[in-house]
């Protein structure tokens, strides 16, 4: 298993090249060993947040991320810019 801060920058990677334009941030959260991922994208527009969950999940699980380390993010917040304003 990579460690927190490699995974943390290839889930960046990943969501980055699904995102485009967009911004992307996973990190450490306060709880040991678990993610945090944010994403601001125009993409989800419009969109659920059940939606906006089952494309990113889906994303991630057509990655070549194992699925621990899938398992490892504890909170999505997926955002639209207009959700921020």
């Amino acid at each position: 298993m990579k460690n927190t801060d490699e995974l943390c920058e290839k889930i960046e990677r990943i969501l980055s090249l699904k995102f485009k334009n967009s911004g992307v941030d996973a990190s450490l959260s306060y709880v040991r060993n678990n993610i945090h991922v944010v994403i601001v994208s125009r993409f989800f527009d419009g969109l659920t947040e059940d939606l906006r969950h089952g494309l990113v999940y889906g994303f991630l699980d057509e990655s070549d991320l194992k699925e621990e380390e899938i398992k490892r993010i504890s909170l999505f917040a997926l955002l639209s810019p207009d959700d921020v304003k």
